[in-house]
């Protein structure tokens, strides 16, 4: 009998091979179910319906506008929840957005900084204009199509002293005299305005003020009172009423006479309406400042005559050295201000 030999390596791998092909294992069938639940779960036809009841979240859009109806009232709203909210379990109610084209912001080619750390006519927003401005208390600041626009608004501003730079310390030092007679309007187009939209339809009536006076726009309004504790003004929807308005205060006012010469009675008097100009108001300050150092002054002298010679004539050095530091700073002060805007009312002799 002649012996078989054994099947060589290759042919037994066949052998399994073929095995394994015509009897699959339990665990690949488990296997294979599992992937075919897994594909139909995460198909969109087979996935679960919302409920009619509740609106479908659509899809997000920085400018959507949501228009809904209901027995009670029709509105729109820029919130896809609101509009949800007022329609769900209403019968016969959805909402639906309205496509609206967000117009394309126009980049500004100058900007006009009225108060801040600095004042001027700028083009660069972010390195000229954002320090002077962001973080600073009652900054004014607007911006215009072209920079010859911001240039010619500054300008204008400027002249009429509604200028002013806010020091580290928040106060405000105003840069020019106001005018004159601010309730002559300006002939010709404001450069305040000019390709800008700074008026909102109202007209804004300054008693007290930089330069008390009717405007057109709250940039004006703003320019004249921001910052300015003793300010004072209202707005009007018509240029008549505001007029009308001014023209009453000034019938009215008794604050401007020499007899009412406290800032307390001007607040409290009948008329709260007080035409005064900043100016007007800083003299007032000033004098019961004065009153009040005089009288501090008297008293000061009284009980130093009780003193001996020798400490008497300490004191009196004293105050010198103080007195001369003060007008020193003072100078400083005033020189740094027209060095800035070379301006020749702060020109002071040395």
């Amino acid at each position: 009998m002649t012996p078989v030999p054994p099947p060589s390596y290759a042919a037994r791998n066949h052998a399994a091979d073929a095995a394994d092909t015509q009897s699959p294992d339990n665990d690949d069938d488990e296997l294979l179910q599992m992937l075919q639940s897994l594909n139909l779960a995460q198909s969109p036809s087979l996935s679960p319906r919302a409920h009619p009841q509740y609106p479908t979240t659509p899809p997000r859009s920085p400018s959507a506008v949501y228009s809904y109806r209901t027995p009670v009232k029709v509105a729109t709203t820029s919130s896809w929840a609101e509009a949800a909210a007022e329609t769900q379990g209403v019968s016969g109610a959805s909402p639906r957005r309205l496509e609206s084209k967000r117009k394309p912001r126009r980049k500004k080619g100058g900007y006009a900084v009225f108060c801040g750390r600095a004042v001027g006519a700028f083009r660069h927003w972010n390195e000229e204009v954002v320090p002077l401005v962001i973080g600073v208390s009652n900054s004014l600041y607007q911006g215009y199509p072209t920079l010859a626009e911001a240039q010619a608004a500054f300008k204008y501003a400027h002249h009429h002293g509604w200028t002013r730079i806010i020091d580290n310390n928040g106060s405000l030092s105003t840069t020019v005299a106001p005018p004159p007679s601010p309730m002559n309007a300006p002939e010709g187009p404001n450069p305040l305005h000019v390709g800008s939209s700074t008026s909102n339809g109202l007209w804004y009536v300054v008693y007290a003020g930089i330069a008390p006076g009717v405007y057109s726009s709250s940039l004006e309004c703003s320019l004249n009172t921001l910052g300015l504790s003793a300010s004072a003004f209202e707005s009007c929807n018509s240029r008549e009423v505001a007029v009308s308005l001014f023209q009453a205060a000034v019938a009215q006012n008794l604050s401007t006479s020499p007899l009412m010469s406290t800032v307390d009675q001007i607040h409290n008097s009948p008329s709260s309406h007080a035409l005064l100009t900043q100016y007007q108001l800083m003299l007032l300050k000033k004098e019961e400042q004065r009153a009040k150092t005089r009288a501090r002054m008297a008293k000061f002298r009284s009980r130093l005559k009780q003193l001996p010679r020798e400490e008497q004539e300490v004191f009196k050095a004293r105050a010198r050295d103080a007195s001369a530091r003060y007008r020193a700073t003072q100078r400083q002060r005033e020189r740094s201000l027209a060095a800035t805007f070379g301006d020749p009312m702060y020109a002071v002799p040395d």
